[in-house]
């Protein structure tokens, strides 16, 4: 019960990551325009956001692999 529960609390803190990367990478091709957005071109801030979006995401996805093979080692 507790590694379902913190795999879901994991998945929700992924979900609006993805969605920030996303409008980030839109935002930077000129696509969409973000209003207050610090994308307004391409310079070391827009690349260090990217970078920081890109880092906790994978801390996110290996934190969650983690809890997965915990659990599976803990039914065997």
């Amino acid at each position: 019960m507790q590694a379902r529960t913190f795999r879901l609390a994991l998945l929700l803190y992924l979900a609006p990551l993805v969605y920030l990367f996303e409008a980030n990478i839109l935002a930077m091709t000129g696509t969409i325009n973000l209003p207050f957005s610090l994308v307004t071109s391409e310079n070391s801030q827009s690349f260090a956001i990217q970078i920081t979006l890109l880092v906790m995401q994978l801390v996110g996805l290996l934190t969650l692999a983690f809890v997965t093979k915990r659990r599976r080692l803990q039914t065997r």
